[in-house]
C-alpha cells in the first residue's frame, strides 16, 4: 500500500467522520458518570478500558490511569483498539471525549461511553486533590 493510498484512506475516514458530526446522526451517545467509572476501574476487567483523549501536557498534570490517546491521534490508532471491549472516553470536560465517542461509533464500536463532566467532574467528585489542566 502506497503512502498516497494511506493518506487518501485517512482523509476519506476523516471526511465521513466530519459528515457524521455535521449531520448530527449520533444523537444516542452513551454516557457514564465518574462514580460509575470509578466502580468499573476498581473491577479491573479486561473487557473495559478507559481512554484519555486530552493533550500530552494535560495528561502529565493529572490522570486517572487511562490509556493516553490524544484526540488528534485517535484516527491513526483506531486499528489498535478491540471492538469487543467496552470503552469509557475521558477529556477535561466532556466535549473532546464526545467527539471521540462519535468517531468510534462511526468506526463500528458499539460499547463506547462518554465520561460525563470529564476530569473536572473526576476532580470534583472523586479526587479533589488533583489539578486539572
Amino acid at each position: 500500500m502506497s503512502k498516497r493510498d494511506i493518506t487518501n484512506g485517512l482523509f476519506s475516514r476523516l471526511f465521513r467522520f466530519l459528515h457524521l458530526i455535521l449531520s448530527k446522526k449520533n444523537n444516542s451517545m452513551k454516557e457514564i458518570t465518574v462514580q460509575q467509572l470509578k466502580e468499573k476501574l476498581a473491577d479491573k476487567s479486561e473487557e473495559f478500558m478507559l481512554i484519555d483523549v486530552r493533550e500530552d501536557f494535560e495528561y502529565m498534570v493529572s490522570n486517572n490511569g487511562g490509556e493516553h490517546i490524544p484526540l488528534s491521534s485517535l484516527q491513526s490508532r483506531v486499528h489498535t483498539l478491540n471492538q469487543d471491549v467496552e470503552y469509557a472516553i475521558i477529556c477535561r470536560s466532556g466535549a473532546r471525549s464526545a467527539n471521540a465517542c462519535a468517531f468510534l461509533a462511526h468506526e463500528g464500536f458499539e460499547n463506547v461511553y462518554n465520561v460525563k463532566g470529564g476530569m473536572k467532574a473526576w476532580a470534583a467528585e472523586i479526587d479533589p486533590s488533583i489539578t486539572v489542566a
